[in-house]
């Protein structure tokens, strides 16, 4: 049994005695003020006395306590307290939505806002389990830990990721060690990077988690782990505090894992990491090139029979195996579309092959369904809202990027020859037609890149491999939704220009047979006829014919000669099957 004193205001005094209870229930000792404290008591005297004696201090979070005096100076007190007493001292506990304190942002706290009774109950309950004693006390040489999240009750299929994190982290005897985990957003990386330090919380003297999407997450984080160390003092100023933290790490990192979540690329990365020495370090970020500064680890998308065990064990729907399977495909292997959908399932109670009915039907819809967004994932982030940041901010790299991942967007889920944009950009207009120019391209496809929303890659020619065509591809759901990005008239705007587009790359191909054609023009004339003739894209074809005036002639006869193209490979065809993402 732990005694533990319970700071809190009085605007929070339900949390607080509810929280009382559910220590209590745990065997824990509560220490309220309410319940201590008679009238004509000096309660300062009360408060320290209270803080010298119990295990813990547990500090009801909100913006109320933030603002009330008393509560202030009990969690100022209790941080004090905390370098004498060492690991896991303070137990914030956050009960509603608000701007959490920077040196209580470094701890390890439960957010607790916005859940459910039962959600809270298991919060907390698993919370208090990680942190108070007896029986979950770190082992002897244990200091200090901040993981902010815990790992998911379903957590499967990363067994090979996490022994190639392992094989990584081991590869640097008596040297740091340096490990990125990148990948598409949503695939997990960060739960990852938890899960691997949960497994191994005992190998780790101190295990340190930094918010590295900002400098100023990174700054207060490294600070914090100094407080924690001992190394400088809670008041020393940053720039000094930083110097000397980073200076002992390449000295007394032996025995230290520092995780940098959500780094945006390795040069903002670089003047915080240890310049020397032998601590850990395990990066997450969507940025793919990693080479020069750590050893990279592509986090992959699940197959679809991981992808149904989730959906299964998620959402109890035992006998819809098959359903199941189908619908990871649909989601394209992406653990944080299967958490929305599963959620989605379990709050409307519906079955899985419902869910996939109706994804079929609204795809951008569903992927954006705030009820069902995970709320440990980047302030609830839907898959949609993820990926049209990652546009939106792709766009402030290069300004072709958020055109070009639309036009590609609205092609089919192959394989995309990028000489179409290089070859055809005089088809897609002012501006993109400019942005294009010279090494544009190129610098268009590495902004989106460097937010994981494309891959690129060089395919071979099947009978010459010395022909090569740097091709890019995108994710199905990221496709859904940079596709919704455009709408109606603006829509039919991008599929004519990448129709004229095709069919001005096409010219030289027209009346040649396929046998004689390079992979990069049967593929590129695939993407066309789809557009052209797929019942689930926009009728191009219908469209072109009845804007025929707005059309150049040269246009016209690019065009009128892919469809005589079309149409004498089909006229031996009876229906035509178009692959759907």
């Amino acid at each position: 049994m732990a005694d533990v004193f319970v700071s809190y205001t009085k605007s929070d005094r339900d949390e607080a005695h509810w929280l009382a209870k559910e220590l209590r229930s745990l065997h824990h000792k509560p220490h309220l003020h309410e319940e201590q404290v008679k009238g004509g008591d000096n309660f300062i005297r009360w408060m320290m006395e209270r803080l010298a004696m119990v295990d813990h201090a547990l500090c009801v979070i909100s913006e109320e306590y933030q603002q009330a005096p008393y509560s202030m100076a009990e969690l100022q007190a209790a941080l004090k307290k905390a370098i004498e007493k060492g690991t896991n001292f303070v137990l914030p506990v956050v009960v509603k939505a608000c701007g959490v304190p920077p040196l209580i942002d470094s701890l390890n706290y439960c957010d607790l806002s916005g859940c459910s009774d039962g959600e809270k109950r298991a919060r907390f309950h698993a919370f208090m389990g990680k942190s108070a004693v007896p029986g979950h006390a770190p082992r002897e040489g244990v200091v200090a830990s901040n993981i902010p999240i815990r790992v998911p009750t379903h957590f499967m299929g990363r067994e090979e990721a996490l022994a190639d994190i392992e094989a990584a982290m081991g590869r640097y005897h008596g040297r740091v060690a340096i490990t990125a985990l990148h990948g598409l957003r949503g695939v997990g990386k960060t739960v990852l990077a938890a899960a691997y330090a949960e497994r191994h919380r005992r190998d780790y003297r101190a295990t340190w988690w930094l918010r590295a999407e900002t400098e100023a997450g990174m700054r207060a984080d490294l600070v914090g782990l100094g407080v924690r160390l001992g190394w400088v003092g809670a008041d020393d100023k940053e720039e000094p505090a930083l110097a000397a933290i980073i200076e002992r790490l390449g000295h007394e990192g032996d025995g230290i894992l520092l995780i940098f979540d959500n780094a945006v690329d390795a040069d903002s990365l670089a003047p915080y990491l240890p310049r020397g020495g032998a601590a850990r370090v395990l990066v997450t970020s969507n940025y793919h090139a990693w080479r020069g500064t750590a050893e990279p680890v592509e986090i992959l998308l699940w197959p679809k029979e991981i992808g149904a065990d989730y959906l299964v064990a998620r959402t109890g729907c035992d006998t819809e195996r098959q359903a199941a399977e189908e619908l990871s495909v649909a989601l394209g292997g992406l653990p944080l579309a299967h958490e929305q959908a599963a959620a989605y399932c379990e709050r409307l109670d519906l079955s899985l092959a419902e869910y996939a009915r109706r994804f079929a039907a609204e795809p951008a819809r569903l992927l954006d369904t705030d009820k069902d967004a995970p709320a440990g994932y980047h302030d609830k982030l839907t898959v949609a809202k993820t990926f049209a940041l990652a546009i939106d901010a792709a766009a402030k790299l290069h300004p072709a990027a958020e055109p070009l991942i639309v036009h590609a967007a609205l092609l089919a889920p192959e394989p995309i020859p990028l000489f179409l944009f290089a070859e055809g950009r005089e088809q897609f207009g002012e501006p993109l037609c400019q942005l294009l120019a010279g090494d544009g391209l190129d610098e268009a496809v590495a902004a989106l890149r460097g937010f994981a929303l494309i891959d690129r890659e060089t395919i071979p020619d099947e009978r010459d491999p010395a022909v090569t065509t740097d091709t890019i591809r995108l994710h199905r759901l990221v496709r859904e939704v940079a596709a919704a990005r455009r709408t109606g008239e603006a829509r039919l705007d991008v599929c004519c220009a990448l129709l004229e587009g095709c069919a001005l790359v096409l010219e030289p191909e027209l009346g040649v047979d396929d046998d004689q054609k390079t992979w990069a023009a049967r593929q590129l004339e695939e993407l066309a006829l789809i557009l052209l003739l797929g019942p689930d894209y926009v009728p191009a074809a219908r469209w072109l014919t009845g804007r025929a005036a707005a059309i150049t002639p040269c246009a016209r006869r690019r065009v009128r000669g892919l469809l005589d193209d079309a149409r004498r490979r089909l006229a031996d065809t009876a229906s035509i099957v178009v692959r759907r993402s």
